[in-house]
């Protein structure tokens, strides 16, 4: 998968600037072996119905993903937006859904998901070096 996210972010962005990769996005099916982006589209796509129907849980999930998340639909949302226009607006809906609830659960939690009442451990550091200096 780190193969395909690499290609992903770096290969496919140089391609997407051609305006026949879209095109042939538009126009025709794609098949894995030639389009390794679709690999990670159909991964989110299908943690994505996890999510949606309750089989993971959600907020366990974007406190680890939602940022990875959120970059794989920027990096491939041309090529999902193309490939609807094919295949119809369910192509990878389950993918967006996902990006959706990621953009709204780092909306909800802009300093991430740490326990606002538990110390930190440079808190839990100072307080034994004070310990261990007046002791």
């Amino acid at each position: 998968m780190q193969e395909h996210i690499k290609y992903m972010r770096t290969t496919l962005q140089e391609k997407i600037k051609d305006p026949t990769f879209l095109r042939d996005q538009r126009t025709s099916y794609s098949p894995r072996t030639e389009h390794p982006e679709l690999l990670v589209a159909d991964f989110w796509e299908q943690i994505g119905v996890m999510a949606k129907y309750g089989m993971v849980d959600e907020d366990a999930l974007m406190d680890i993903v939602s940022a990875q998340i959120m970059r794989a639909w920027q990096d491939l949302e041309p090529v999902v937006m193309a490939g609807r226009e094919r295949a119809g607006p369910s192509a990878f809906e389950n993918f967006e859904y996902l990006a959706v609830r990621a953009h709204q659960w780092t909306a909800r939690h802009p300093s991430g998901a740490y326990p606002p009442n538990l110390p930190r451990m440079a808190q839990i550091k100072a307080s034994r070096e004070r310990e261990t200096s007046s002791g």
